[in-house]
């Protein structure tokens, strides 16, 4: 967590609720029509950013899923906090997996993500 957050890899907001299938691998232009990527560690409306998993013990990656009764307004995409806030008072259902990830310590580091 980072000042009390989660490091955020990915958001996504106003999936329809027919969607029920993601293709791995979505592009920009292949997220589902209506939806857009929210804030993620490197700031507003950012796609997905893999995991650099830390050396050690193994690491907890949560995804979560919110079902909401509203359509979250173009406004709240630009932090956590403004994304959340919207949400709140509309969660009808929600769901969470969690996904350990480890590295070997001795493997090398991996290679600097591509600037944007």
């Amino acid at each position: 967590m980072k000042d009390g957050y989660p490091i955020l890899h990915w958001t996504l907001w106003n999936i329809p609720a027919n969607v029920t299938k993601m293709d791995p691998g979505m592009q920009p232009t292949g997220n589902p029509s209506g939806s857009a990527y929210g804030p993620n560690m490197r700031g507003a409306a950012q796609a997905y950013t893999g995991p650099r998993t830390p050396p050690g013990p193994a690491h907890p990656y949560h995804l979560q899923v919110f079902a909401l009764d509203t359509t979250i307004p173009v406004t709240a995409d630009s932090t956590y906090v403004s994304l959340t806030s919207a949400m709140k008072d509309h969660i009808l259902a929600s769901g969470e997996v969690v996904g350990m990830g480890s590295v070997d310590p001795n493997a090398p580091p991996p290679p600097p993500r591509p600037a944007q």
